[in-house]
């Protein structure tokens, strides 16, 4: 949904935040904090003001709100880390309220445990067990299995 809004309409008086602004990261913390990670053109494509800025935020909020149930406050990052302020004046140290009434975040279910039938070694050989090894795929945060090759 934040990506959504990034990309924003195409007419410049309508856009609440920079088209050069990107979405690096969001993460619900299991109390309903969101954390939204914004690039540095977030703060500094923005025009500088109080209104601007506000509405700039206020959009990110409201769209949480109706699209996100689970989030009740949201804090900015830029890059990774905390700045004071977005563009000079709104003040992003703290936290911005986006549900009164957060929906709860429920926990991911633990993986399942798949075991391997037990084998017996041949006559005189012994089991060697080797842990499965997770290689990088090609996917930005994906991990993918090693080919099998039989």
């Amino acid at each position: 949904m934040l990506n959504t809004l990034l990309a924003g309409p195409v007419d410049p008086e309508l856009r609440t935040l920079p088209p050069d602004a990107v979405l690096l990261a969001f993460y619900l913390l299991p109390d309903g904090t969101g954390i939204a990670d914004f690039s540095e053109a977030l703060g500094t494509s923005i025009p500088s003001g109080i209104q601007s800025e506000q509405m700039a935020v206020d959009s990110i909020v409201k769209t949480l709100e109706a699209n996100v149930p689970q989030v009740g406050r949201l804090k900015i990052l830029i890059h990774g880390q905390e700045v004071e302020t977005l563009a000079g004046h709104l003040d992003l140290t703290g936290t911005f309220t986006v549900n009164t009434k957060p929906m709860p975040v429920q926990p991911k279910p633990a993986p399942a445990v798949v075991t391997a039938p037990a084998q017996t070694p041949a006559a005189g050989k012994k089991l060697v067990e080797t842990p499965a090894k997770l290689t990088p795929g090609t996917t930005r945060g994906k991990l993918s299995q090693p080919e099998h090759r039989p």
